[in-house]
């Protein structure tokens, strides 16, 4: 499978996807079925974190996807990262923030792991969820 999710951190605040090569939406949406589950399992905060560096592409339709994901995520997510230095995500976050307080304020892309983890942090620190 192209795309797999996983606890980040023993304490299960932090969903980890991780993508490579082609992947479809088929298997994103059985990785996203798990990850909810995951989400689920827990009453406290949890944030994901989607490293797409070895992705190959995002598949078409993705503004339509995120639609439809946005709309199956749980109360107790807080933030989604995505870990990419793709042009074509970076503008499809830019075409939704100023459309959407929801991508605006629960949305990040980041070059590199470090600076999701770093992104999650302050996050919490400024709605006091840490």
């Amino acid at each position: 499978m192209s795309v797999d999710v996983n606890w980040a951190d023993e304490a299960r605040t932090i969903v980890r996807y991780s993508f490579a090569g082609m992947w479809n939406w088929d298997e994103f949406y059985i990785a996203l079925d798990r990850a909810l589950e995951m989400e689920n399992s827990v009453s406290h905060r949890v944030d994901v974190v989607a490293d797409l560096r070895r992705s190959e592409r995002i598949p078409s339709d993705a503004l339509s996807h995120v639609q439809i994901i946005a709309r199956k995520q749980p109360a107790n997510l807080q933030l989604s990262v995505f870990v990419t230095n793709s042009l074509f995500a970076r503008a499809l976050l830019g075409v939704l923030r100023p459309i959407s307080k929801t991508v605006s304020n629960h949305y990040r892309i980041v070059p590199d792991l470090e600076r999701a983890y770093t992104e999650i942090q302050a996050d919490r620190r400024e709605r006091k969820q840490v």
